[in-house]
């Protein structure tokens, strides 16, 4: 497809493309408008794989689904990241009942 042809279609397609996204990541805290803008960006890069025997909307709408599917991946790990104990925590300290860690406490 000519590159001016694809950003005209790519522009006429944007809207219902962020409506799809805005659906597909509706209650979380991920960015649409981002997101949107990286299904485009990575349909222009890859103008080469789009085959004209589908519509353009179909193969925008499949990198779109596989872009928010990433994007809930990589927040997913992020969020098991941040959940970790940070290092020099004392394990053996957390949830003892004897008063241990009121004691060692008041010794610091």
């Amino acid at each position: 497809m000519r590159e001016d042809k694809l950003n005209q279609e790519l522009k006429a397609l944007t809207p219902r493309l962020l409506r799809a996204v805005q659906m597909m990541v509706r209650g979380s805290d991920l960015d649409s408008e981002d997101l949107t803008q990286d299904v485009l960006l990575k349909a222009f890069k890859n103008r080469d794989g789009f085959q004209s025997d589908s519509q353009l909307y179909t193969w925008l709408y499949s990198i779109a689904r596989n872009t928010v599917f990433d994007a809930f991946r990589r927040l997913k790990t992020q969020r098991k990241v941040l959940e970790r104990p940070s290092e020099g925590t004392d394990f053996e300290l957390h949830g003892q009942e004897d008063g241990s860690l009121e004691k060692r406490e008041r010794f610091r």
